[in-house]
């Protein structure tokens, strides 16, 4: 199985947004103040989509789980809890994408950065969110 770690360093690392947390390093950003994570859980990188803005929409992500901040609060999504990805609608003017849990919940996850105004990060994310959903289902 690959490892959660190695799917953020080859997938979501290059991103400008993306802020990775090597192995060992300090605690995640500021904008994480307060999030408690899981005992065996470890903060992988976070995206930001202002990055001028500490309290803007984000994506924590960590060994066990995402977490969507928005509105100063956290939203935790495990991974195991994912049944399926749903592409933006539109390949032009991508603001983010929507991740079906099992219990049928839909949650918006915005993913707004884009570079060199044609390659859309939304589409790198859920590509890091399908192969890890594969990953850890095939380690179950």
């Amino acid at each position: 199985m690959v490892q959660v770690r190695s799917r953020v360093h080859r997938i979501l690392k290059q991103m400008p947004n993306f802020r990775y947390l090597p192995e060992g390093s300090a605690a995640a950003p500021e904008i994480c103040a307060g999030l408690t994570l899981g005992r065996s859980e470890e903060a992988l990188g976070i995206y930001v989509n202002d990055v001028s803005t500490p309290s803007s929409e984000a994506l924590l992500v960590t060994t066990e789980n995402l977490y969507l901040h928005q509105d100063r609060s956290w939203l935790r999504v495990p991974y195991l809890s994912i049944e399926r990805t749903i592409p933006p609608p539109s390949k032009s003017e991508v603001t983010g994408f929507t991740v079906l849990l099992r219990d049928g919940t839909k949650i918006w996850l915005p993913v707004r950065g884009v570079r060199n105004d044609r390659f859309y990060d939304a589409f790198e994310i859920l590509r890091f969110i399908d192969r890890v959903k594969e990953d850890v289902a095939s380690n179950k």
